[in-house]
């Protein structure tokens, strides 16, 4: 995770009702890969076109939630590597005075997305293609003809556009 987050990756956090640290370190490299590869294309990624793809996993508890890949529909492999010992690892941010804070919104002053963990997960399990708006569904359609993709590929070309051209 990078910060400050993107506008996508807001908008997912907000669409799924959780804080950045709620979601699972797997299941963010689907949102960043996902990003990156709308924003090589020169599309617009948005939660709506995401959640085509992807649908979020809630525990028995709620706690951690995680996303996997909707069966039948799948544009990115799972990030296999495996995130042992991260549960122990956090770091707090505080705001610079005086500074905008980037994780309100500048108009209206209320949080992009929750702040600490939520106890009301969103249950988004796919994203109806045909009630997008015409450019979405035709993105969708376009994702779809696509090979299914690495995501470790993806984040590792990420910052590295001749790495992002060979691979895509």
């Amino acid at each position: 995770m990078k910060l400050p987050l993107s506008r996508f990756e807001c908008e997912v956090l907000n669409w799924l009702n959780v804080s950045p640290s709620q979601l699972h370190p797997n299941s963010w490299a689907f949102v960043r890969a996902f990003e990156r590869v709308l924003i090589y294309y020169d599309l617009e990624p948005s939660a709506a076109l995401f959640f085509c793809f992807f649908q979020l996993r809630i525990g028995k508890q709620v706690g951690w939630v995680s996303l996997s890949g909707i069966p039948g529909r799948k544009l990115l492999e799972s990030f296999d590597q495996s995130y042992k010992g991260f549960k122990t690892r956090f770091f707090k941010i505080w705001a610079v005075p005086g500074e905008p804070y980037f994780l309100l919104n500048s108009e209206d002053g209320k949080p992009l997305f929750p702040l600490y963990w939520s106890h009301d997960p969103q249950p988004i399990k796919e994203v109806d293609e045909t009630r997008l708006p015409r450019r979405e569904f035709c993105i969708v359609q376009f994702l779809k003809m696509l090979p299914m993709l690495s995501t470790v590929k993806i984040l590792a070309a990420q910052n590295d556009p001749n790495a992002m051209d060979a691979y895509l």
